[in-house]
């Protein structure tokens, strides 16, 4: 949860300079806030089951528990979905007309897919939650009722909060590679003199995108186990695992892969080294007095 802490911090210091920030600024920051309380939520959940009291608590509570987290978690897949998306956009040069007055669009867009990310985090997520025969929001009466279950729902909520903006990310993501793929390819035909290729800014580009594209994978493959084999402890474990490490790893490779987050963590970590350093000395100095 720290690096989410860290981004939000860093985009709202930005912001309070410039009074502006970047598309793909916006939605990281986005991002990065509702990270912090899914992971929140991550870490009381299990508290919360241990001490018997989430599961077993009164229905108001169970309610608002579950479906902030769901919600939460939807809306943070559809964040990641535009932003591999904003990726794409930015860093693809395309030539259509229609799709290049569509570029333009993009920073005014960003309010618009905030809202309709939080739309479609919303409703599936409320429909699924207070579903009375499979959802969260069960009175403790019916808890020990056996009833029949109304697929459709499940379903919904999750087409919605994990398959389809892991379907779009995904396609997004191959699109950028046949674009840089592309762009080398032309190079090297059309420029006489391109004989040697610097590949090393590709190459760091195209890793990156494998790796947010792995941990988003790990992540379907850990909501997947999570909502599909909830009979089964070892594949609910091992799908919680995935699911909880993936905010963490996902925004940690964003730092590395955003020169702006890049170069203020290698400052933070300049900072930190050098008041351990002078506290070190102090002490040092202190106990040669003391002696």
């Amino acid at each position: 949860m720290v690096e989410n802490v860290f981004i939000t911090a860093v985009n709202i210091k930005d912001w309070s300079r410039s009074k502006t920030l970047k598309p793909n600024d916006k939605i990281i920051a986005i991002l990065c806030f509702t990270r912090f309380f899914l992971g929140c939520s991550f870490f009381l959940e299990p508290i919360g089951i241990w001490m018997a009291q989430i599961p077993l608590s009164d229905y108001t509570s169970r309610c608002f528990f579950y479906f902030s987290q769901l919600f939460i978690d939807f809306f943070s897949r559809w964040l990641s979905m535009w932003l591999s998306f904003l990726y794409f956009i930015k860093i693809t040069i395309f030539k259509n007309p229609i799709i290049l007055n569509l570029q333009s669009l993009v920073p005014r867009m960003t309010g618009y897919v905030v809202i309709l990310s939080l739309i479609v985090a919303f409703i599936p997520g409320m429909i699924y939650s207070f579903s009375r025969q499979e959802g969260f929001c069960i009175s403790n009466t019916a808890i020990n009722t056996t009833v029949e279950p109304v697929p459709q729902f499940f379903v919904i909520a999750f087409f919605f909060g994990h398959c389809l903006p892991s379907t779009l990310e995904t396609i997004s993501s191959i699109y950028l590679f046949r674009t840089l793929f592309t762009h080398v390819k032309n190079t090297k035909t059309n420029v006489s003199s391109y004989s040697s290729p610097n590949m090393a800014a590709h190459w760091s580009v195209i890793r990156y995108i494998l790796l947010l594209n792995f941990t988003s994978m790990c992540n379907f493959l850990g909501n997947s186990l999570l909502w599909f084999s909830i009979d089964n402890p070892y594949g609910g474990f091992m799908g919680y695992i995935l699911a909880f490490t993936y905010p963490t790893l996902h925004s940690f490779i964003i730092i590395l892969c955003n020169s702006k987050l890049k170069n203020e963590m290698v400052n933070v970590l300049d900072y930190t080294k050098k008041w351990f350093s002078i506290n070190k000395h102090s002490d040092n100095t202190l106990e040669t007095v003391t002696q």
